[in-house]
């Protein structure tokens, strides 16, 4: 009779860690996922400025700015601090890190075949700043199948570099030093 309570007390550690895990690694998928298709939308002229006008009406933001647009598959700059890398032609991992340039990702802007754009919202406000999810453009006609992705825009607002407490602390004794080198030549004159 204690083997028996000994297998099931065996069964339930392992149930409980086998739950613990699907919810510890179900909690890492969500949170790289905080992006929330909001809307789909076709006939628009593909130039930026009527993009951020109309997606900034979506996105609640009449302000927004384009923080990188890219074209055909192209890949972000070096010093960029997004990253793409496309799946296949339809779908593309994205990921940012804006932590220090003072700047916000409020969506993403998918634009492919016939059927428009799709746009996605950040709807977490730490990925604002930081995150990554997958994107694809609008289904196309009958098929049933994502349509190619032909161009992106990352949008938000853009900021300011914010130093590095290093290069604060160096800009406030500079400008203390010039108030002293000022303070004494005044003495002496």
């Amino acid at each position: 009779m204690q083997n028996l309570n000994l297998t099931s007390n065996k069964q339930l550690g392992l149930g409980k860690l086998a739950l613990a895990a699907c919810l510890f690694f179900g909690g890492i998928y969500t949170a790289q996922a905080n992006l929330t298709l909001i809307n789909t939308y076709k006939n628009t002229p593909e130039n930026t400025p009527h993009i951020l006008s109309t997606a900034g009406g979506f996105l609640g933001d009449p302000s927004v700015d384009n923080l990188l647009r890219l074209e055909n598959f192209g890949a972000p700059p070096a010093d960029s601090p997004f990253s793409v890398t496309y799946q296949n032609d339809k779908t593309a991992l994205v990921s940012w890190n804006l932590a220090g340039t003072g700047s916000t990702l409020e969506g993403i802007y998918v634009f492919g075949g016939s059927n428009g754009a799709n746009l996605y919202q950040v709807t977490d406000a730490a990925q604002m700043i930081s995150g990554s999810a997958t994107v694809n453009a609008p289904l196309t006609g009958k098929s049933g199948g994502f349509a190619d992705i032909s161009h992106m825009l990352f949008l938000g607002t853009q900021g300011t570099a914010v130093p590095e407490p290093s290069t604060l602390a160096a800009l406030i004794g500079g400008a203390a030093s010039l108030v002293g080198a000022q303070r004494l030549f005044r003495r002496r004159s």
